[in-house]
């Protein structure tokens, strides 16, 4: 019996298998950096949703729900201001739901023993490997300094004005 036939069908198979799963190990790996984390400050702010319209950002947005939680939070308290703007962001969070653009996770608990908004979110994109959406100067240093890419609307802002007025 010629087995030189069988062996080479069944290393093409396992050419073939070995190419499948790196294939599906690197579409996993796209998935992770084609997200984002999505903090409280982001989505008071409300910018987010002409952003992601225009197609500015990664299709995947997580949205802690400890972030949804502060912003209900706030959106009972008694300070009138801060309560408009919770609700705003809520609102934010409700729109970009109805987005075609964009996939909308709300991410349930997570990062047990980490206290503070800021320091679950820095965990949360660490670990997820996404990038960090805020507009708090603060957090935006820390998630840096902890490795983690930012989008700053601010800074965004900031980078799209022009340098020179047309006709200078």
């Amino acid at each position: 019996m010629d087995y030189q036939p069988i062996l080479l069908g069944a290393t093409v198979l396992n050419t073939a298998a070995l190419g499948y799963m790196l294939w599906q190990h690197n579409s996993e790996q796209q998935k992770i950096k084609n997200q984002m984390v999505v903090d409280t400050s982001g989505l008071i702010d409300g910018r987010i949703i002409d952003i992601v319209g225009s197609g500015f950002v990664p299709p995947r947005l997580i949205i802690p729900q400890f972030v949804v939680a502060e912003l209900q939070f706030l959106a009972d308290q008694g300070d009138a201001y801060k309560r408009e703007r919770a609700r705003y962001g809520l609102e934010v969070v409700r729109r970009l739901q109805d987005m075609r653009q964009t996939e909308v996770v709300i991410k349930p608990g997570m990062a047990k023993g980490i206290k503070g908004v800021d320091d679950k979110l820095v965990a949360l994109a660490k670990k997820t490997g996404a990038m960090l959406y805020t507009t708090d100067f603060n957090l935006n240093q820390v998630a840096q300094i902890e490795g983690v890419r930012v989008l700053n609307v601010n800074e965004l802002a900031q980078g799209l004005r022009a340098m020179h007025l047309p006709g200078e």
